[in-house]
């Protein structure tokens, strides 16, 4: 659910987007009841010297064993949008995985990445074969430690949430609304 102060700060386009699932969110509700059946058990009175939670994610050292995964569009939320998960990732040192739908370039994530951070890259499949071909390559050669390949999104999902939200924003549509009552 999306929180209290999201619905102060951001606008119901960034709501939308960022509260939503595609068609009729039957996977987001799922997944969320999921995780709402997910327990822990602490463990308390134990003998705990260092704890150290950090791993390996294909190869690429990380400070707990979790990822930020490929988020589009961040500047619906902030104004520098993945620049500010770039410095998160680094700050923390776990790795990022950098959507291909970022609203900053790829150019400027890697810039932003501190001395010795790995950036991973995801890469949807597109029909235009030698498009891809060029975007691996610019990862390549900005960096990139893997290309995180998404196979499943042969089409764009169904937003409703979205459509509906730029529906009512369009001025044409709004119109009409008020004439017709």
């Amino acid at each position: 659910m999306i929180g209290e102060l999201a619905h102060k700060i951001l606008t119901p386009a960034a709501l939308a987007y960022y509260a939503s699932g595609s068609d009729d969110e039957w996977t987001m509700h799922a997944n969320r009841d999921a995780y709402r059946r997910i327990r822990f058990r602490p463990r308390v009175l134990r003998k705990v010297g260092e704890v150290d939670a950090s791993t390996e994610i294909l190869g690429v050292k990380t400070t707990l064993p979790i990822f930020i995964a490929p988020a589009a569009l961040a500047k619906l939320g902030h104004p520098l949008g993945e620049v500010n998960l770039t410095r998160g990732a680094g700050e923390t040192g776990i790795l990022q995985v950098i959507s291909s739908n970022s609203s900053c370039s790829l150019d400027e994530l890697a810039e932003e990445r501190r001395e010795g951070q790995e950036l991973a890259w995801q890469l949807y499949v597109a029909t235009d074969r030698d498009r891809a071909e060029k975007t691996i390559k610019k990862a390549y050669n900005l960096g990139m430690s893997s290309i995180w390949l998404t196979v499943d999104a042969p089409v764009g999902g169904n937003r409703e949430r979205d459509t509906k939200e730029k529906i009512a924003r369009d001025p044409v549509r709004r119109k009409i609304r008020r004439l017709c009552g």
